[in-house]
């Protein structure tokens, strides 16, 4: 059947509707965003995302020159960072297993393993990393950046992992913009398929809470929605009997927290975080999180919906609970009711 070319459709980028023929040749973004904020690299041509603070110079339509784009300091742009210097066989390289002969918990307090994807805007001399970090390393053309990726981490160990590479982001400069954000992934190879739906159950029941911890902007990125699974989309899946592996297939990798990246990399991905190179945001959201699944996947579905429901204020009291250490240090809760405040509308 053909393709109806006068279609409207949604851009992903400004959410205004064009016609289907006026679609770039990016699947899902019209020309006008494209233009605005993409470019071909001027050396090997790979796609880029143009930094939010290059002003367009003149050029006059036509014409078959490429847009005049400059930076801060008036140099032209774009090269992609493997162009930018000489050392091109060092600008992408693969993380580095995590190798940890004796792991410790306490700061954590979950045996969880997880890992992190960096979003970044601006990374000067990144190229430095790659033998002193466990990070890897590779582009990604939503960012006009580098996306930093780091191996299975686990324990105190891994938050500290976390916390040296930002030491350097931070001596560097690195910045990260409103195109930006931090992925993070957590382990559920181990959870039931009762678990892992009790599990997602009690994100798709505190969407709203856990939206109220980031900006509003990154509430309405199309690449971390409102989940498509609803708490009824989960009921009706345990109440058959289904495995999880029946469940995951029906929903897209943009949900806030995307319950498909379980078919590739036995994670659950939470996308929700805005871009930073901040290591208390990053570090703070990962023990938060890794706490959070342990303990709503040992309760049932009407236990989450009493514990879960309600508005942000009682919804932040019952992830107080979930979230305290041992000895009832309210640091995290603290630390979220602070976000919260920080980004009210």
């Amino acid at each position: 059947m053909p393709v109806d070319m006068l279609q409207r459709v949604r851009c992903e980028m400004c959410c205004a509707d064009f016609r289907r023929i006026d679609m770039s040749i990016f699947d899902g973004i019209c020309k006008d965003c494209f233009t605005t904020s993409y470019q071909l690299c001027d050396g090997c041509g790979q796609l880029l995302r143009l930094p939010r603070r290059l002003t367009r110079g003149a050029w006059h339509p036509g014409t078959r020159e490429p847009h005049d784009y400059r930076d801060r300091d008036n140099r032209r742009f774009p090269l992609c960072y493997n162009c930018t210097g000489s050392r091109s066989d060092r600008q992408r390289w693969d993380p580095t297993p995590l190798d940890v002969s004796f792991a410790t918990y306490k700061r954590i307090t979950s045996k969880r393993k997880y890992g992190v994807e960096i979003e970044t805007a601006r990374c000067s001399e990144y190229e430095e990393l790659q033998e002193k970090t466990v990070f890897g390393c590779k582009s990604d053309c939503s960012v006009s950046g580098l996306e930093f990726v780091s191996p299975v981490l686990y324990g105190d160990e891994g938050l500290a992992e976390i916390e040296g590479f930002l030491v350097f982001a931070e001596e560097n400069d690195w910045e990260v913009d409103y195109d930006c954000g931090c992925h993070t992934h957590y382990d559920v190879r181990d959870e039931t398929d009762e678990e892992l739906l009790r599990i997602t159950y009690a994100y798709a029941k505190s969407y709203r809470f856990w939206s109220r911890c980031v900006s509003s902007a990154r509430r309405r990125n199309s690449y971390c929605h409102e989940p498509a699974y609803t708490t009824e989309d989960v009921r009706r899946h345990a109440d058959r009997g289904v495995t999880f592996d029946r469940f995951w297939n029906h929903f897209d990798r943009y949900d806030y927290v995307n319950v498909a990246a379980w078919h590739s990399h036995r994670t659950f991905e939470v996308r929700l975080l805005e871009g930073s190179v901040d290591p208390t945001v990053i570090c703070n959201w990962v023990t938060i999180h890794c706490r959070f699944m342990d303990y709503v996947k040992r309760l049932s579905f009407d236990d989450l919906d009493v514990f879960l429901s309600g508005n942000t204020e009682h919804v932040l009291s019952a992830i107080a609970i979930i979230v305290a250490d041992t000895d009832g240090n309210s640091y995290l809760s603290d630390w979220l009711t602070e976000r919260i405040q920080s980004f009210l509308d």
